[in-house]
């Protein structure tokens, strides 16, 4: 059995600053919306992708970071930079609406693994 990846707390931090701090930039089911009437809103994966670059796209920095044959290039990277197993991936990015996610960042970003 292989170790899981190593969880990486401090962008969970930062992620759970700005959806915590700044409600209306979060929404579970926008990679990336710019055009938004309250500013850029991104789900905890687009968060994630931001912050890794924050002078691009989430979906170009994403393409960089994963295979052209990926069917969920985005996810994938999202996972690699947060070190989320495909199991945590998913719970999180596509079952988790807006409130269960932030539980989910919280408590990465605090205790990590439980």
């Amino acid at each position: 059995m292989t170790d899981p990846p190593v969880l990486n707390q401090e962008m969970f931090q930062r992620i759970r600053d700005q959806i915590t701090m700044y409600p209306e930039t979060h929404a579970q089911w926008s990679w990336e919306d710019t055009a938004s009437w309250c500013g850029t809103t991104r789900c905890v994966a687009g968060w994630a992708l931001h912050f890794t670059n924050p002078n691009q796209n989430v979906f170009k920095t994403a393409a960089q970071m994963c295979p052209d044959d990926s069917d969920d290039y985005v996810g994938e990277a999202a996972a690699k930079i947060l070190g989320l197993t495909p199991l945590e991936a998913k719970q999180l990015f596509y079952h988790a609406g807006d409130s269960r996610a932030v539980e989910l960042v919280e408590q990465y970003a605090l205790k990590g693994r439980e």
